[in-house]
């Protein structure tokens, strides 16, 4: 028996992992029905608009538990509400194994599972759905995030706005994306998801495919100098997060959600590192890669490790052989921007980005921690060095 998603390590039972062979060109064609689907539903929104007696009207709170689930869409101008049995062939974008993540990514997409993070995809300007997939109960708990996305995009006035130009901008932090096309909610049963999704026993009731930033990949030179001071602070320097070759999801999204609980302002990547938005990522980060700047270093990694230097940065390498200890190495009271760098488990950090740090640091640890049992796993050495971090920029006063 095989287990997982996209990954064998996934953890759950999938209904045609012996079966399925992924094509990229099939892959392709489900990509094309799905932009094809949210063009339609455009259109149908358009010409409804046009209407003589058309009125935008608004919906009541009061309502999203009661009144009939197409009534609720309405006069929802992104939004449309299609029946997920019988839909269209981009449903088949949701099994994992016939499309995972790697593929959806090449054509700019990405999908978030669960109802808490799908409610952040809405929330945030940065990011907008293609599709969604859920039941009634759950559709009807998101009702209020859907009217208010919807009213965000009537309110910037950007329905005719070219998706290339929206993404580039929401990257830059200087606008929101809009809808340049349609998203597609489907709704269906608990049983129709886990066909659709091809999990046999599935607890998730709320899916979206996601259109992906750009941004991600630019010179780290040019990215530094946007990031904000640690903890969302007005003042005071930045702290940037390094993974060099972190290539498992899970860990990648474990080091975002901790990177966000003690204010880093940016995530570094080397270009090996697992993809912040595949699915496992987003899951264990809780969210919180749609929180935190993060930014792809070109193919001349480590080398692009010296624009830190030039910016003043302070780079320190997580490393077992280190002979300096992570408090030694940040005093209370900095006021120099940091970077922490961490690698992955067994690695490590690679000895050529760790060349490039000005300091090799390591936690301390009892000693009976030795042999093969010698390291921490890799989210939890950099959270202890990140807690110290933060606390060391506050002079080591409590967090409020």
């Amino acid at each position: 028996m095989l287990w997982g998603c996209d990954d064998p390590e996934e953890g759950t039972l999938h209904a045609q992992w012996d079966s399925t062979e992924v094509k990229q060109e099939a892959h392709d064609a489900l990509v094309r029905a799905l932009e094809e689907a949210r063009a339609r539903a455009r259109e149908a929104s358009r010409a409804s608009r046009e209407e003589p007696n058309d009125s935008p009207g608004v919906v009541q709170a009061s309502d999203y538990g009661s009144a009939p689930l197409d009534s609720l869409f309405e006069n929802l101008r992104a939004f449309s509400l299609h029946q997920a049995v019988g839909g269209g062939a981009d449903l088949k974008l949701y099994d994992a194994m016939q499309n995972p993540d790697r593929l959806l990514a090449k054509h700019g997409y990405f999908v978030a599972e669960g109802c808490l993070v799908v409610q952040q995809v809405l929330s945030l300007p940065s990011y907008f759905p293609a599709s969604i997939l859920s039941t009634e109960p759950t559709l009807r708990k998101l009702m209020p995030d859907l009217c208010a996305s919807d009213a965000r995009l009537r309110a910037a006035g950007r329905d005719n706005a070219t998706p290339e130009m929206n993404l580039v901008e929401a990257a830059e932090g200087s606008a929101a994306v809009s809808a340049p096309l349609n998203c597609c909610v489907y709704v269906g049963s608990r049983g129709d998801i886990s066909r659709i999704t091809g999990f046999k026993h599935s607890a998730l009731a709320t899916l979206a495919i996601v259109q992906r930033p750009l941004g991600v990949h630019r010179p780290v030179a040019d990215w530094l100098p946007k990031l904000r001071p640690m903890g969302g602070a007005p003042t005071g320097p930045p702290v940037v997060l390094i993974m060099d070759n972190v290539i498992k999801p899970d860990n990648v999204g474990a080091l975002f959600r901790t990177a966000l609980a003690f204010g880093v302002s940016g995530i570094l990547l080397s270009p090996k590192c697992a993809d912040p938005l595949y699915r496992k990522a987003i899951r264990a980060s809780m969210g919180a890669v749609f929180k935190i700047p993060y930014l792809y270093a070109s193919s001349n990694w480590p080398v692009e490790l010296i624009a830190l230097s030039s910016r003043g940065y302070r780079t320190l390498a997580l490393h077992l052989l280190a002979s300096v200890e992570h408090r030694t190495a940040v005093p209370n009271g900095i006021t120099q921007p940091v970077a922490i760098m961490v690698g992955a488990e067994y690695e490590g950090v690679s000895d050529e980005a760790a060349m490039l740090a000005d300091a090799r640091v390591r936690v301390r640890m009892s000693p009976l921690m030795d042999g093969s049992l010698d390291s921490l796993n890799v989210n939890v050495a950099a959270s202890i060095v990140l807690e110290h971090v933060f606390h060391a920029m506050n002079n080591g006063a409590p967090a409020q």
